[in-house]
């Protein structure tokens, strides 16, 4: 029996554990680009232990006091891997990512909706995916590497992962365009691996007259006119680098759990450190901003996501 009293403040500080799931996509793409990778800092945990029981096998794992080495094995790109369960971290980018570096993959829960939906996904890049089951298991294997291709037209949001994950196990050059502001754990990661996600804006702008920009900006909010268009290029063909090093930063879903909490009960004062802050993991700061709520930050350094 669990009995739970209302708190009356909450304060302290906080460092967070650093992310599970950053964690897995950090293996992940150590696997798809045969890079050695050592990740930062090494906290044990349930779940990192299930990422390295599921690449077993395929990598070579080992762990000191400070962090995580992992080593990719030389093993034929067509053996499958077999995830199991169905929580599968950032699902939309790293499972691309494994199929086109493995070719195939064994997945114990596949509802239909959900494959026909990646197969159709993954038929706008001129490749193709079938699905074989026995035992309870489902393998999906990719067909038609060699015809990939990103579309002429301006990619799905829900497309973009996906896409680029293809692209970056299959070890092919991808470009495409956008029209919304990219937010994705890639634009910092990708360096580390020795590769760059390139976003460069397709607008023309009609004025360069600074005042004119400044006016436009406060009547509407906008910095250029017309809708957003970003052109979106990486280069996986390359070799990668010899080692990427990854510092990864605290739980997302931990470190909202706390704000959330410290929004409940606002008395005392609360530091969380090792918070991630870039756009794509702090969903919870830009909720609270939008409720009026105000939450101070500072940038204390520079993580790989």
């Amino acid at each position: 029996m669990v009995t739970i009293t209302a708190a009356k403040e909450i304060k302290g500080t906080l460092f967070l554990p650093p992310s599970p799931d950053l964690f897995f996509l950090g293996m992940a793409m150590s696997l798809a680009t045969g890079c050695r990778a050592r990740i930062a800092p090494a906290a044990a945990s349930p779940l990192v232990e299930k990422w390295i029981d599921w690449f077993e096998g395929h990598a070579r794992v080992t762990r000191d006091h400070a962090s995580y080495c992992i080593e990719p094995k030389a093993s034929d790109a067509a053996a499958p891997l077999h995830l199991t369960g169905s929580d599968i971290p950032y699902r939309d980018f790293s499972l691309f990512l494994l199929l086109g570096r493995f070719g195939s993959i064994l997945l114990d829960n596949l509802p239909d909706r959900r494959f026909s939906q990646w197969r159709r996904c993954v038929e706008r890049t001129g490749c193709s995916l079938s699905l074989d089951q026995s035992d309870g298991t489902r393998r999906m294997v990719l067909d038609g590497a060699d015809r990939f291709h990103l579309p002429d037209i301006a990619v799905d949001a829900d497309d973009f992962h996906p896409f680029f994950g293809l692209a970056m196990g299959l070890r092919k050059r991808a470009e495409c365009s956008v029209d919304y502001a990219l937010s994705s754990p890639l634009r910092h990661v990708l360096p580390c691996f020795g590769f760059e996600c390139t976003v460069r804006s397709l607008l023309r702008k009609k004025d360069e007259d600074v005042l004119s920009r400044r006016l436009r900006f406060l009547k509407t909010g906008k910095k250029s006119e017309g809708p957003l268009q970003f052109n979106v290029s990486a280069d996986f063909s390359k070799p990668p680098a010899a080692e990427a090093r990854l510092e990864l930063p605290g739980d997302e879903a931990l470190a909202s759990l706390f704000i959330a909490a410290k929004c409940i009960v606002p008395k005392g004062s609360l530091v969380l450190e090792n918070v991630g802050l870039e756009s794509w993991n702090t969903q919870i700061l830009q909720l609270l901003k939008i409720m009026g709520g105000v939450v101070g930050t500072q940038e204390t350094g520079m993580g790989a996501f």
